[in-house]
């Protein structure tokens, strides 16, 4: 089945945003970086992960899907290991790069797979309670591991549940040969850079880059506020529960409200984002994680679907992914800068600012048919 397939390459990706925190605090204790040193790390992980992605949408119609998925699942997995492994910044540097590389491989095949269903956002919406469960467990196990193994246990936590999706994604089928898509079936970007000319390109490059630097310290505003690393690891598997049965309801949607609810999600991520950032006590900081979550869950499925239904490919959809990882490459550096200079604060500042331009695009956006 095509939804084993896409249940397999999306548990490496949910995966690592789910630990990030907890990569990124056991990483900073174990090598002694500062929220600079880890930052930077992770960004040329997440820019090997976009340059990639960029590079292939352009392309996508040649590839088939479970060769690209298998492949990227497979170096995520090594990755995680090698990860556990590194005793030098310059080790967990190469080996988070890998991760990247993969991870960009993964959101290719994903785009692929997704724009040959009927009903995108009915699929993306149906995999929300599996994703969710898996990403629990993710969350509970890493939460006690770091605490018990620090670094090590961590990052074998991610390879693992790297290679329990490689596993996935090789029982899934082939899918049908990419060829029959001629340029009257798809707007995909004819070069990587003409991708910028789309406001849907625009609005899904922008709508995490405050989330996303604000996520890579979740752990160490969670710490500020009184909580331990379990305690933080039940926070984020209480959101994904929550997501796993809000978020489901997005299959839902019918296809001429798709764009609609998008902006919806966008907007509620957004506050969601800032409020998260601007918490001040243990409870307001798990609630707006919550609200952050769901409305997440929802705006990654249906941005999805918009992409797919614009072009059949997957080409556009694929660049919208590429363009976010690249705009939010940046936000680990660009989060341990603002959390240097200002705290909390500025992070806030810029999860609304990103919402808001993430909206304006949207609307501009094309029209669904």
């Amino acid at each position: 089945m095509r939804w084993i397939a896409l249940l397999g390459l999306s548990i490496p990706l949910y995966a690592t945003i789910t630990l990030s925190p907890l990569l990124n605090g056991a990483a900073m204790d174990r090598l002694g970086l500062d929220s600079l040193g880890i930052g930077g790390i992770r960004t040329f992980e997440i820019l090997t992960n976009a340059v990639l992605t960029i590079g292939l949408a352009p392309r996508l119609a040649k590839f088939e899907a479970k060769r690209l998925g298998l492949v990227g699942a497979g170096a995520m997995a090594l990755a995680g290991l090698a990860s556990a492994l590194a005793a030098a910044p310059a080790a967990l540097l190469a080996a988070r790069i890998l991760a990247g590389a993969g991870a960009g491989l993964c959101q290719c095949a994903l785009a692929i797979l997704m724009a040959e269903t009927r009903s995108p956002q009915k699929i993306g919406g149906s995999l929300m309670a599996p994703i969710t469960g898996f990403a629990i467990a993710t969350a509970l196990i890493g939460g006690r591991v770091t605490e018990e193994h620090g670094h090590q246990g961590v990052f074998l936590c991610l390879a693992i549940a790297c290679a329990i999706g490689f596993a996935l994604a090789y029982a899934g089928p082939r899918s049908p040969a990419r060829g029959r898509i001629d340029a009257a079936q798809t707007t995909a970007p004819a070069t990587s850079l003409g991708a910028l000319r789309s406001p849907y390109v625009l609005a899904a490059a922008l709508v995490f880059l405050g989330s996303s630097a604000t996520w890579a310290f979740f752990e160490r505003k969670g710490r500020s506020l009184g909580m331990e690393a379990v305690d933080i690891s039940n926070v984020i598997a209480a959101a994904l529960v929550a997501a796993g049965i809000f978020a489901s309801l997005s299959m839902l949607v019918r296809d001429r409200w798709v764009k609609a609810f998008t902006i919806g999600a966008v907007a509620i991520f957004a506050a969601g984002a800032a409020a998260t950032a601007l918490s001040t006590s243990a409870l307001f900081f798990a609630g707006a994680y919550i609200i952050q979550t769901i409305a997440y869950a929802w705006t990654q499925n249906l941005l999805t679907a918009m992409g797919v239904r614009m072009d059949t490919s997957g080409g556009l959809a694929a660049a919208g992914r590429g363009w976010q990882t690249l705009v939010n490459s940046a936000a680990p550096a660009l989060g341990g800068a603002l959390v240097l200079w200002g705290g909390f604060h500025p992070l806030a500042a810029l999860c609304a600012t990103a919402g808001i331009w993430s909206v304006f695009f949207l609307i501009r956006s094309e029209k669904i048919t």
